[in-house]
């Protein structure tokens, strides 16, 4: 847990420097040459798709939802970018909404990319808006509104890695209206 904190730390200093000076396009000479390699690939039966990469470049989120882009009948699109023995990273576009869920063993920390909406986490709700950190413990339940006519778009961290497995739902009571 140790090691994985200190990741976090270490990506959350980078990625506020990145919101600060990220362009709407890369204008790196090279970024056109590593996107064009990146393609999705099923991984996981699920919506997981992974990305191999040598590393995770923040700069280069909007050029990976480009090449794989959220499809006009889907409503989530996981992309799992990196791996390692403490964590797994991953890029989210969520159309609409999740169903309310937990993960039984994995802690979840989220950076809201792009987009504006709700999460709903235990019994109260947080706005999520582009620049938000979220932090979501094991157990909790928990679900993403996206209030944006577009796709939202997070940054996601799961500890332990995340097998695509550990999706409770969790059934909503009916309203009596």
């Amino acid at each position: 847990m140790k090691s994985a904190n200190i990741i976090l730390v270490i990506f959350v200093s980078i990625w506020m420097c990145a919101c600060e000076t990220m362009p709407q396009t890369s204008t790196h000479p090279s970024a056109s040459k590593r996107v064009s390699r990146v393609k999705a690939t099923k991984a996981i039966p699920t919506q997981t798709s992974t990305i191999k990469r040598s590393a995770i470049h923040l700069s280069d989120w909007r050029e990976i939802v480009i090449n794989a882009r959220l499809g006009k009948d889907e409503n989530i699109k996981v992309l799992e970018l990196e791996r390692t023995d403490e964590a797994s990273h991953h890029l989210v576009q969520i159309r609409d909404r999740e169903k309310l869920h937990m993960h039984q063993d994995h802690d979840l920390t989220v950076f809201i990319l792009e987009g504006d909406g709700v999460m709903a986490i235990g019994d109260s709700a947080r706005t999520a808006r582009t620049g938000h950190v979220l932090f979501i413990p094991r157990t909790a339940p928990h679900r993403f509104i996206n209030l944006s006519d577009n796709p939202a778009v997070a940054y996601t961290i799961f500890t332990p890695p995340f097998d695509g497995k550990d999706i409770v739902p969790i059934i909503e009571p009916q309203s009596n209206q």
